[in-house]
């Protein structure tokens, strides 16, 4: 037996030439039994999930400038319900709730020939229901992003040169292995654009602080090139890097079932190289050719744990410390 649902809602209650005001709803849940590819006893178990996501989002245009806000909130209930390999269950099939509140503020100037500016503040909240046990408390926090960025336009506004700052701060109230966690990013970078051509290169200069990682000062490249050898036929290449901040909600998008607490090093990427062709978009025909390489330092995989008991504090007493989990946990 299996069932799925899964609905969407949404109403513009204001729609104007300057102002818009928007209300959004999103429903998903899942509820059946599965039966695990190993052989072990139990054979099989119940997934459940129910996600519940509401969003109010509101837009107005000055004269100068267009604000975006906009705040929601995410309430998910889920068990962990992964194959223990005949250990004992952790969760014991405990159905897990996370809750994200989030409120965001965005501005984005008009387009000009003099300056052009955006800014954005980014807030989220977050909590969930127990910890590595379920009779630990859970994790809680607190999500700040911020950034500007600034260009200049030059070469009659078809090239610019320009400026990007971005600040990432987590700080956790209550989490048995999680770190506070502060990154900072500086992206100046020249963009220059020709008749079926163009090319931004940039530099990320970051800092970054906490997260089980100590504090670092790293530089990354940041270039993305692109020819339009004709209307349907387009050369590319990106050469990226930088931090993966690997935060308590980055891990969660990742995946949901991670172990709670299971902290996560943030990994960085020296060079991240893509290059290649796209044909299409013609008499419904696209054919795309890529190639790439990448390097990074303390990348993770998430797996299933025969061992849980390195994420349990000392104290903790058998048989939890000896039972595997039904969870994911990091390994690098």
């Amino acid at each position: 037996n299996y069932a799925n649902m899964d609905g969407a809602f949404g109403y513009r209650l204001i729609e104007t030439e300057r102002d818009a005001l928007a209300f959004s709803f999103l429903h998903q849940s899942t509820n059946g039994d599965i039966d695990y590819v190993q052989k072990t006893d139990p054979s099989g178990n119940n997934a459940y999930l129910m996600d519940n996501f509401g969003r109010l989002e509101y837009g107005h245009l000055f004269e100068a400038f267009k604000l975006d806000l906009h705040a929601s909130y995410l309430h998910s209930l889920f068990n962990y319900y992964g194959n223990p390999f005949d250990a004992v269950r952790t969760f014991d099939n405990a159905k897990q709730r996370l809750g994200v509140l989030n409120a965001n503020i965005a501005i984005q100037s008009v387009d000009n020939d003099v300056l052009h500016y955006r800014g954005h503040l980014d807030y989220k909240n977050f909590n969930t229901k127990f910890g590595i046990t379920t009779d630990l408390p859970g994790i809680k926090g607190h999500q700040l992003d911020a950034g500007i960025g600034l260009d200049k336009p030059f070469q009659d506004g078809d090239s610019k040169i320009g400026l990007n700052a971005n600040v990432l701060s987590v700080i956790y109230d209550e989490a048995l292995n999680a770190r506070n966690y502060l990154l900072l990013n500086g992206n100046p970078y020249l963009h220059f654009e020709g008749l079926n051509w163009g090319a931004t290169l940039g530099v990320d200069v970051l800092f970054q602080s906490g997260g089980g990682a100590g504090t670092k000062v790293r530089v990354a490249p940041n270039v993305d090139l692109h020819w339009n050898v004709t209307e349907f036929t387009k050369l590319y290449a990106t050469v990226k890097g930088g931090f993966d901040s690997n935060t308590y909600l980055d891990m969660i998008n990742q995946s949901r079932y991670i172990a709670p607490s299971a902290a996560v090093k943030p990994s960085f990427t020296l060079a991240d190289v893509e290059a290649g062709v796209k044909i299409g978009d013609a008499d419904g025909f696209r054919f795309d050719l890529f190639g790439g390489y990448k390097m990074t330092d303390d990348e993770h995989f998430l797996v299933s744990s025969q061992s849980y008991k390195d994420l349990l504090p000392t104290e903790q007493p058998t048989p939890e410390r000896e039972a595997a989990t039904e969870a994911l946990i990091p390994v690098y």
